[in-house]
């Protein structure tokens, strides 16, 4: 009997430890997003990216109107307990708060922020085609629907 508790014990630790230890994952993997990019089809915005520090990118969604810059969303990727969020606040949405995604998946081509419980987007996929091109795909689950946007490095 002591031998099966102890056995036991031995596989609820180990399978607690492998569920709750943070990712070997670190800001410093995403800085192919770092840069300033623009869409390349339909309305021209704009994406810049650049690191704050260790643990923290934080990014604007812009569009050019004249001479004036516009900002559509300030977006933040960061380490936050033990998880990579992407947090987004577009301006005139969601009273004001900003909207959590967490990395679900990753790998050198594509970064995946899944946030379930909002109503769209629920899923921020950011896929790198080649060294200064990426898509994003904004995926909705109800309805399904997904957007894709098409990026150019210009910086």
């Amino acid at each position: 009997m002591a031998r099966n508790l102890k056995f036991y014990f031995f596989v609820l630790i180990f399978i607690i430890s492998a569920c709750s230890g943070s990712k070997d994952i670190s800001i410093s993997q995403f800085s192919s997003l770092l840069g300033d990019w623009k869409t390349t089809e339909g309305l021209v915005t704009y994406e810049s990216w650049f690191k704050r520090n260790d643990t923290l990118i934080q990014g604007l969604g812009y569009k050019l109107i004249g001479k004036d810059t516009i900002i559509i969303e300030t977006l933040i990727i960061k380490e936050l307990n033990d998880n990579i969020v992407y947090q987004a606040l577009v301006l005139n949405q969601n009273q004001g708060r900003s909207i959590y995604f967490i990395l679900r998946s990753d790998n050198p081509d594509s970064l995946v922020f899944e946030n379930p419980k909002h109503d769209y987007p629920n899923r921020i996929t950011y896929i790198r085609k080649q060294e200064d091109q990426m898509e994003i795909k904004i995926t909705g689950f109800i309805p399904q629907r997904i957007d894709t946007i098409r990026m150019q490095r210009i910086q």
